[in-house]
């Protein structure tokens, strides 16, 4: 948590055996995640806890819509790559509370 005057405050959300497809070739996919309590404006970022396919990034994620968090997987290579299946991740979720105090 960031001070109570303002900026960010954040939570982890454990992601249990989250599968995601094939991530073509320089190319990005969202992935859908329930979360409750996010609400639009929230921003994140995770990390897998197992080795994560090589040359997959994990590019951060955004509340879509209340209660849904959207984990973009980028593969910025030249051949398509699918990261591990059902692995799991820690999500942190920030939002923004105001101005700095």
């Amino acid at each position: 948590m960031i001070g109570a005057g303002g900026n960010a405050v954040w939570r982890r959300v454990e992601i249990l055996n989250l599968t995601v497809g094939l991530v073509g070739a320089a190319a990005a996919v969202e992935v859908a995640v329930l979360v409750a309590g996010t609400a639009p404006g929230d921003a994140g970022f995770f990390v897998g806890r197992q080795a994560n396919a090589t040359g997959i990034v994990l590019n951060g994620a955004r509340c879509s819509v209340a209660g849904t968090m959207q984990l973009r997987f980028c593969n910025p290579t030249a051949g398509a790559l699918t990261p591990p299946a059902t692995d799991d991740y820690d999500l942190y979720i920030l939002r923004n509370t105001g101005a700095p105090g």
